[in-house]
């Protein structure tokens, strides 16, 4: 009988073997009918920056040990990723699977493929957690098969998504040599170094909670966009209710700017007819001036002829004295009986008239200052509309200029994603962006392509970092933005990367408003309110200045000047460094900061300028 000796090198060796394999076994069991048949081909841990995401443990039915044989074999194929980092972020899956992906592969596969993946890498609809675990499985005659916590995700009928994922572990790009050549171990999959991954492999479990995380997914998604649905449905009768407030403002500002316009015409026939009234009654009064005269006169006549009379009848009595007919008295008597009763009669007579004179012309007056009145106060509520429809229309001007400024800032951020072009991605964004008050986001809403899930969240990303956009005047304001992802463009607003960006042109100030405000500002004002907007750019730009870490470090200082030229819609139309430091570090970090803190406020329309010089300096460590 022949006794065999091993080593105690050689013990350990087949006891670790032992323990992997029994490890192996219980980690298949769990998922024995998506592995039964398949070996365990790599194990390796993912990490970015230190931080490891999942572990990733593929199988095969023989061992392979190159990229080129995992790809273009035809044997079933399973890679199962557990998740050991929490909160994993549906965005943060995204970046990380996109990168990834677009630097280890050639993305020129079929549309539907392409569509695949990209539904792949907007999989994890909420944050994925430790133990959750995504298989990505290529069976032959069936193609690929992705799963999470053991639900079916993404099904295609081929091999090429098993191969654009797989392929950022294997591929040119993997996250290291090691890792690929971990992936790729074949018969050394199982050796004794890898026990300890292998063990923690094993160990992590799904939470029985999340084993239905799709249906749970897809459950609480039927009933956001049912609750979507419904807030639109909301929205769009607030819209409508609004709209119609909106007419019937309209329609009662145009029927008032009419009132106003028919009592305005009838104060002017008001004060037409006062003063028509006015010239009747200083005709009046002068006519009874005259008709006094004239009467005076015909007193004056008529005492004349009485006197005349009066004389003759003196003549008569006294001839008739003479001949002895009556006394002496008795023809003094009746002279002055007769000049009495003439100037009683004139005095009645001219009395009369006076009186008449003045009721006519107490009346004219009285009639004057009632259509003066009249006037005044029509045109008070003329001035009163006025000023309501200029508030009006300063206020719309305030609105569009916000949501333009808002838009403006908005669209200077959106950039088409690279791995986007790669795949071929592209599309027309709508979305309403809602700010509060003090402008900051509450709520975004897709309004077109949100069958473009990764597109709309680069346009939300940007509503997002944009702001705050500063307060107006509403307690919300809902700002529309369009953008569309175009690969190849002619239109005339085309960006270098071949987006179009679907700017509205900026609002323009009312006439009526400018030639208010241009009134206001003038002289020592008008001074004033340009170097106000100066040193609001000012301001914002030293806001945005940083002392560079490198330059602080090697204690580099300086004072810089520089000049900007704002132009008339706040957007740069010149920089210049008028005073450098020794250290280009720094000068760099003035003109950077200039473009952080563009675009500015559009420079107000009542100064008429069509640009603002702004100097300042700045020192650094200093």
């Amino acid at each position: 009988m022949r006794v065999r000796v091993c080593s105690l090198p050689n013990v350990l060796h087949h006891l670790g073997l032992l323990l992997i394999g029994s490890v192996l076994m219980l980690s298949t069991s769990l998922r024995a009918a998506s592995l039964e048949g398949l070996q365990l081909n790599g194990i390796a841990t993912y990490e970015q920056l230190g931080k490891p995401y999942y572990i990733i443990a593929l199988y095969t039915e023989k061992p392979v040990s190159s990229a080129d044989e995992l790809m273009t074999g035809d044997g079933r194929a399973v890679a199962v990723m557990k998740i050991v980092s929490g909160n994993w972020t549906s965005i943060g899956f995204s970046q990380i699977w996109t990168r990834d992906v677009s630097i280890n592969n050639e993305l020129s596969g079929e549309s539907t493929d392409i569509d695949a993946l990209l539904k792949f890498f907007s999989l994890a609809k909420e944050p994925l957690e430790v133990g959750d675990t995504l298989e990505v499985a290529y069976l032959p005659g069936r193609g690929t098969k992705i799963e999470l916590n053991s639900e079916t995700v993404i099904s295609t009928p081929n091999k090429a998504l098993f191969t654009y994922i797989v392929n950022v572990w294997v591929g040119p790009s993997s996250p290291s040599r090691d890792f690929k050549a971990a992936m790729l171990a074949g018969p050394q999959a199982t050796a004794t170094d890898r026990a300890q991954l292998v063990q923690s492999f094993a160990e992590f479990r799904t939470d029985p909670k999340r084993a239905a995380l799709i249906s749970q997914w897809q459950k609480k998604e039927s009933e956001n966009a049912a609750q979507r649905a419904r807030a639109e449905a909301e929205r769009e009768a607030e819209r409508e209710r609004l709209a119609a407030e909106q007419q019937a403002a309209e329609k009662k500002r145009r029927e008032e700017e009419l009132a106003a316009k028919q009592r305005a015409e009838a104060a002017a026939a008001a004060k037409l007819a006062a003063e028509k009234a006015a010239a009747a009654a200083a005709a009046a009064a002068s006519e009874a001036e005259r008709k006094a005269q004239l009467a005076a006169a015909q007193a004056l006549e008529q005492r004349k002829r009485v006197k005349k009379q009066d004389e003759e009848r003196v003549l008569q009595r006294l001839k008739q004295q003479e001949r002895g007919d009556i006394s002496e008295s008795e023809a003094r008597e009746a002279a002055e009986r007769a000049d009495a009763e003439g100037a009683k009669r004139l005095a009645a007579d001219a009395e009369r008239e006076r009186q008449q004179a003045a009721a006519e012309a107490e009346a004219a007056a009285a009639r004057a200052l009632e259509q003066s009145e009249t006037q005044a106060r029509a045109e008070a509520e003329a001035r009163r509309l006025e000023q309501e429809k200029l508030d009006g229309l300063q206020r719309d001007y305030d609105e569009a200029l916000y949501i333009w400024q808002v838009q403006r800032a908005v669209l200077t951020n959106i950039t088409y994603p690279e791995w986007a072009r790669e795949f071929g991605r592209e599309g027309d964004i709508k979305i309403l962006a809602t700010l509060d008050a003090v402008g900051n986001v509450i709520g975004t809403d897709v309004v077109k392509g949100a069958q473009h899930n990764l597109l709309v969240q680069e346009v939300v990303s940007a509503v997002n970092q944009s702001g705050p956009y500063g307060p107006h005047a509403g307690k919300t304001v809902v700002v529309p933005i369009e953008y569309s992802f175009q690969l190849k463009s002619t239109r005339e607003n085309e960006s270098a990367s071949g987006s179009v960006a679907q700017l509205p042109a900026q609002p323009v100030m009312p006439p009526e408003l400018t030639m208010i405000k241009q009134r206001s500002v003038a002289g020592p004002d008008r001074a004033g309110k340009v170097a106000e907007y100066a040193e609001l750019v000012r301001a914002k730009i030293l806001a945005t200045i940083e002392y560079p870490l490198w330059a602080k470090n090697l204690r580099q200082e300086g004072e810089a000047e520089i000049e900007v030229i704002v132009a008339s819609d706040g957007s740069v139309s010149k920089t210049r460094l008028l005073k450098e430091t020794r250290h280009n570090l720094l000068n760099k970090e003035m003109e950077s900061a200039v473009e952080r803190a563009a675009p500015f406020p559009v420079i107000p329309p009542e100064l008429g300028l069509d640009k603002v010089d702004v100097k300042f300096t700045y020192s650094f460590g200093r």
